[in-house]
């Protein structure tokens, strides 16, 4: 992805008033994004890919702190 993409995308999210990684995740629905269109699609991919790791992550972390306070309660 390529410096020329991304100011072609932040145009598009400009004239749309949205935002750029809206437009990034549509790039198949523009004809300047077209070229570039499965990379950027991959990177959203990727990056709600991690999103998803992040929040599965604090919930399993929020859980195992849940449960030493509960056993510390019941401890004490």
């Amino acid at each position: 992805i390529g410096e020329r993409t991304i100011e072609q995308a932040a145009q598009i999210a400009s004239e749309e008033n949205t935002s750029l990684y809206d437009v990034i995740r549509r790039a198949n629905q523009y004809p300047d994004l077209k070229r570039a269109a499965p990379k950027l699609i991959q990177f959203v991919e990727m990056m709600e890919f991690l999103h998803l790791c992040i929040l599965l992550l604090f919930q399993f972390l929020f859980f195992d702190v849940l449960f030493l306070l509960l056993l510390l309660v019941y401890i004490l």
